[in-house]
């Protein structure tokens, strides 16, 4: 999961590959679904989709929960 979330982060920042919005938010999703906290927090941040406000408190507290 932390391979996936550094892969997105590569994604979405253009490091090493082009920049794809899409595949970033997927491999977040991907991680951010196995426990990967900052994955939770970038998809809380809608990174790569369109605003969700309930799907961003979703995952804002998934990611406050994994900080406990």
């Amino acid at each position: 999961m932390d391979a996936q979330f550094q892969l997105g982060h590569c994604y979405e920042n253009g490091i090493g590959t082009e920049i794809s919005k899409m595949k970033a938010f997927e491999l977040y999703r991907t991680a951010a679904e196995k426990g990967n906290g900052d994955a939770q927090n970038n998809l809380g941040k809608d990174k790569g989709t369109e605003k969700d406000l309930g799907k961003a408190i979703y995952w804002y507290m998934k990611a406050a929960e994994n900080e406990k």
